[in-house]
């Protein structure tokens, strides 16, 4: 048992979890994870004991990244919180009751302005954004990118004057309806294009 409080030790607690989802394979959690911002509070007690605490960790997400698991959040919170909780049972009297996801709150004084602006279509693409098995969580230019890898072909082809089309998406209607997301579209030659998928 350790003798320090779970309240002092949520970095530890998130590291040492998030190490156990990566062992699992589970990235979206560990993603979740790595980007969101965490706070504790205490929400649960029982005298039993000498007194029993309980915990909800929230973990307040960017808005791209939340918005991008939303459907899910679900499944992803209790992947999280099992994880977390086999990792709290070394502290005495204390326990993680509950994680929970929410959307990181942003102040900006000109966010008006930044509304309006995207109400009207500026900075708007049709990126893929909903895919929640595989977070585009990388920024760069304003664009979504999904690994550093992708960022850096990006700029290798931006730098040599090549078109590159980042995380497009490619509906096909009717009623075999699909989706497709690949990682880019470049031109392979002048009446071609070129899908870049990661195998």
């Amino acid at each position: 048992m350790t003798t320090t409080s779970i309240v002092n030790d949520v970095e530890g607690l998130l590291n040492t979890a998030a190490r156990l989802l990566y062992h699992k394979g589970d990235s979206i959690s560990l993603e979740i994870i790595a980007t969101s911002k965490p706070s504790i509070e205490q929400v649960d007690y029982d005298s039993w004991n000498n007194g029993v605490y309980g915990y909800e960790i929230l973990l307040a997400t960017p808005a791209h990244i939340f918005n991008q698991i939303h459907t899910n959040i679900q499944e992803i919170q209790n992947r999280i919180q099992d994880a977390v909780q086999d990792v709290s049972r070394q502290y005495r009297n204390e326990y993680i009751k509950n994680i929970a996801i929410t959307c990181e709150i942003v102040e900006n004084d000109e966010w008006r302005t930044k509304a309006l602006e995207l109400a009207r279509g500026k900075g708007v693409t049709n990126q893929g954004r909903v895919r929640s098995d595989n977070i585009a969580s990388k920024e760069c230019d304003g664009l979504l990118f999904r690994s550093h890898s992708e960022i850096q072909l990006y700029k290798a082809l931006k730098e040599k004057g090549i078109w590159i089309a980042p995380l497009p998406v490619f509906l096909k209607g009717g009623i075999s309806y699909k989706r497709i997301e690949p990682d880019g579209v470049a031109p392979a030659k002048p009446d071609t294009l070129r899908l870049l998928m990661r195998g």
